[in-house]
Order: structure tokens, then sequence, then C-alpha cells
């Protein structure tokens, strides 16, 4: 990554070289360039064809996107059934990459007993024997959010496979959303700029902010934008900026009339690291996403304490300010990766006790209301999450699973 910077950095001088010889050398020729010409143009109105095809395509299937400025805007979304009163706003927040209690302490030398005893404090339980049942985001949300295990999915795409198109689909149309919204739930999507949870075409209100993506940061990261980026930092500040609207969004989303289930996965505090304790730019930021970047303890506990002020504030807003008492759910997907270290390379395929132990170790934290929490155990995992808060609020009869990490 070093090099791969390094040499994106030398890349508007080397491109500006490239330009300036193939200007004189078209200067000094004196052969009729007229099918080259021709050949060039036809091949850029292909490649635009193509863009266009792509960009229109994307603008269809995602226009039910709404920009509104303050969520007073928002607030007339028509209910689809009328008996929803006794129904409560719940909110299913994903901060990913938020390590457990206990890996803070062993693994980063920080005792994170204050941000819990505050949730306790709160009315919330907090099983701290909790874990991740699966160890990437994509598979951990798709099993979550459809209150299944997912490897039969082994058998569908195969062993070997690295489409993520099935479990991208589970996780944008997943049982949790579709049960909520035929008892009349709103489904309110906050986007995290990541993948599958960026934009959701089945939610009633998609609250998006900034031009920022995975494909973008990526394509930054690996190309000539990433000298201007360097410079300039406007995806960095764009991609704060997102974070700080979101939480400022989901203390107000209560105002939204009739029941809401809201799900807005945070990318934080997983890296990159933008944050500092007090909510300050990290000087230098980077936009990397993985590898060695967990390596970075004092960074990541920073970005960490700071999402600990946020959601305090959060809570605190939405217990008070909601109409009706809500469910709330602070989960990870998975913990942190700082011990994923082999000198050979390939630490994921072979990962050792300590590495798991890490990654799996997770925050769950559930605020269930009038009761709800005396069907939750100190082992709960996110799999049994919403079983049990359909089992108790809406009189169904799941049986809970197995906890199980794979």
């Amino acid at each position: 990554d070093f090099q791969l910077g390094y040499f994106n950095s030398y890349l508007p001088l080397i491109y500006s070289l490239i330009f300036i010889n193939f200007v004189y050398l078209i200067l000094r020729t004196h052969r009729n360039l007229d099918n080259l010409t021709a050949t060039l143009n036809l091949t850029s109105l292909f490649l635009v064809i193509l863009s266009l095809s792509s960009i229109l395509s994307f603008k269809f299937n995602t226009q039910n996107t709404i920009k509104l400025k303050t969520l007073e805007e928002r607030v007339n979304i028509t209910s689809k059934k009328k008996d929803v009163s006794t129904f409560r706003d719940i909110y299913y927040i994903i901060l990913d990459g938020y390590a457990s209690l206990k890996t803070l302490k062993e693994i980063y030398g920080y005792d994170n007993k204050n941000f819990n005893d505050y949730l306790i404090k709160k009315g919330f339980y907090i099983p701290f024997k909790s874990r991740s049942n699966y160890v990437m985001t994509f598979l951990s949300l798709a099993s979550s959010l459809n209150m299944s295990y997912i490897n039969d999915l082994t058998h569908r795409v195969g062993i070997e496979s690295k489409d993520r198109k099935i479990p991208y689909q589970m996780i944008k149309n997943n049982k949790v959303m579709n049960f909520l919204k035929s008892k009349g739930y709103k489904f309110v999507h906050f986007s995290s700029g990541w993948g599958a949870t960026d934009f959701n075409q089945y939610a009633d209100l998609n609250i998006k902010y900034g031009i920022g993506n995975e494909f973008l940061k990526v394509l930054v990261k690996t190309s000539i934008l990433n000298a201007f980026e360097k410079r300039f930092g406007f995806i960095k500040g764009d991609e704060r900026k997102k974070k700080l609207k979101t939480f400022s969004d989901l203390a107000e989303v209560h105002k939204i009339k009739g029941p809401k289930f809201i799900f807005a996965h945070i990318v934080a505090p997983h890296p990159p690291y933008l944050f500092g304790s007090n909510g300050e730019a990290v000087p230098k930021a980077k936009l990397k996403m993985s590898g060695d970047i967990w390596k970075q303890k004092k960074k990541y506990l920073n970005q960490l304490i700071f999402i600990n002020k946020k959601m305090k504030a959060i809570v605190k807003e939405i217990l008070e300010k909601s109409e009706k008492t809500p469910i709330i759910v602070l989960q990870a997907d998975h913990g942190t990766a700082s011990t994923f270290t082999d000198p050979k390379g390939g630490a994921w395929d072979h990962p050792t006790k300590t590495m798991l132990k890490e990654r799996t170790g997770i925050l769950n934290a559930y605020y269930l209301p009038e009761g709800g929490k005396q069907l939750l155990y100190d082992s709960i995992t996110p799999v049994n999450t919403f079983r049990v808060i359909f089992n108790f609020y809406f009189n169904t009869n799941y049986k809970l699973l197995d906890d199980k990490t794979f």
C-alpha cells in the first residue's frame, strides 16, 4: 500500500509527460490521421454510451432516494395500515467493528466500562458473552436480518465462490424488514457508503448524504485521484460530514409519524480513522479500511471514544423524545483484527484462537422496554436478536437457534 500510494503521488507528473510527448508527436507527424481519428471517436462514443447506460440503470434503481435538508420534510410518509398505535419504533444500529468489553481491555488496554455502565443505567441489557455469528460484514448482516444461519449458501454458490450478490440481496430484501412492513411499519434506511447497505430500494425512505461510497474510496486509493485526495481531502471530508449527519438525524428520526424500523449501518469505529476522541479531524488520515490499519490501536480507540459520545447523546435523545418508548439494538457485525498477523502472509486462511476471539468479540446491547429483556441471556448472538424481539412484542413463536460462530 505504501508503494502504491508513493507511485500514485507521481501519476499527475507521469500523465503530463505522456500527454506532452503525445501532442509533440502529433504536431511533428506529416501522416494523414483521419482513420486514427475516426477510430478513436468511435471508441470514445462506445465508452460514453456504456457509462451512460450504467448511470441510467443506477438512477432508475435508486429513484426513491430522498435527500432533504430536515427530517421535518419527511414526516408525511403514509403507513400502509391504520391500526399501528401499539407498535414501537425499532432502531437497529450497526456499529461496524465495535469490539467487546473484554477485547478492548485485553488487546487494546482500554476499559470501556463507562460506556457500558451508561447503557445499563439507561435500561439496556448487555450480554457480555455475546459474539458475532460470522467474521465478515456481508455474512453477519445477511444472517441477523434474516434471523437464520446462511451456511446453505455454500451449496448454492460453490465453496470457492467470492460472489456476494446473494448475501447482498438478502441484506436488502430481508425477513426482518418484510415482517415489520407487513405490520404497517415504515422502513427508514440510513446510507452507509458500503456495498449492500449504501442504498435499499425496498425502503420507504433512504437517507443519504454526500458523494462518497465504497467504489469511490477504492478508486481514489488506486488511481491518479489519490494525489488530489492527499492535498485536498475531498473524500475524507465527505465521509466525516456523512457520519456526523447520520448521528444528528438518528437523534431526530423519531419525529417521523407512525411506527418505524430504522436501520443504520455506521462504518465506525471500523477504519478509516477520521475522528479523534473529541471528533476532530485526524491529520493525514488514510482511506484504508483493512490490513495493517487495524494495528493503529490508538487511532481506533480515539474513534471509538468519539462514537461512544455520539451514541450516548443519540440514546438520550431517542428515549426522552420518542412518543412511545422504542426498541433499540446497538450491535457490531464483527470485532477488530489487530492480531491478524502472519509473517508468511495469509493470516485469514490460518487464523489462531487469539485472532478469532478478537474478531468475534462484539458490542451487543438491547433496550427492550416493558419486560422484553427478560427473554435475553448472556450469550445471545445476533442471529437470535429479532427472534426474541418478535416473540415478545408481536407474539410470534420463533424457536431460538443455538448460538454459534462460523
